[in-house]
């Protein structure tokens, strides 16, 4: 530090150590950055790597899934597989890194990430296939501050999307929007301002999101216009989006 006279301080510093990211499964839920193309996932404390808990995946091509942003480098997870004929499939970006068939004891596999948005996938293959993964190491992540893009709302019916007037309050709204590591809810509104604490309808962490909702308008005649507000898996909330009918 300096003063007015030029006196300049003694040194002060102070230190932080960046390390990787770690999942081992040891809270009560799952990690909010997991999401999955099937419902037979839970939280296991019948075996585990380290801890008392990780990860199972059960069923027919049931994926779970972990979309982020990182510098690049180093990962590695634990998994085990057990059933009658069973197998796990392993993906980064669609592409298929490995798959086993046969793991009955706990086996480490590693390998490097590039820098950017990554999805790694970890899927089984059989009807009676149990999967358990755990302690996922990755490498440093990179906070996501990009709020979702391409966002649009449009009034209109099942048979006319956008439409100018209508005779009924019941209409169809068209949502769009996306997001390069995932949307998780939108909010939708005839008030031009979101609340403070708005009731966001959940969105199942997709990257692109297009769909048609229904939707019911104020009373009284006039100019309606509806308002939209999408968000994603990091609290990003878009620019408002609006549309309006007559």
């Amino acid at each position: 530090y300096r003063d007015h006279a030029g006196n300049i301080s003694q040194r002060a510093s102070d230190s932080i150590e960046v390390v990787a990211v770690d999942y081992d499964f040891e809270v009560e839920s799952l990690p909010k950055t997991f999401f999955y193309s099937g419902s037979a996932h839970s939280l296991d404390s019948s075996t585990a790597y380290s801890g008392s808990k990780s990860l199972l995946l059960s069923g027919n091509d049931q994926c779970a899934q972990l979309r982020f942003t990182t510098t690049g480098g180093s990962y590695s997870f634990r998994y085990k597989l057990s059933g009658q004929t069973y197998g796990l499939r392993f993906k980064i970006n669609g592409s298929s890194q490995f798959t086993s068939y046969s793991s009955s004891s706990w086996k480490k596999y590693a390998g490097t990430l590039g820098s950017g948005v990554q999805l790694l996938e970890w899927c089984t293959q059989y009807s009676n296939t149990y999967v358990w993964i755990d302690d996922i190491s990755l490498p440093d992540l990179t906070a996501d501050t990009t709020a979702p893009s391409g966002t649009s709302v449009q009034i209109g019916s099942s048979e006319q999307m956008p439409q100018a007037a209508t005779t009924d309050r019941s209409v169809r709204l068209k949502l769009q929007a996306s997001d390069s590591i995932g949307l998780t809810g939108y909010y939708v509104s005839e008030t031009d301002t979101l609340p403070s604490d708005p009731q966001w309808q959940s969105i199942n962490w997709s990257t692109s999101y297009n769909t048609t909702t229904g939707f019911e308008l104020s009373s009284g005649l006039g100019t309606k216009t509806v308002y939209a507000w999408y968000r994603d898996h990091a609290g990003n909330i878009s620019q408002r989006a609006s549309d309006s009918i007559e």
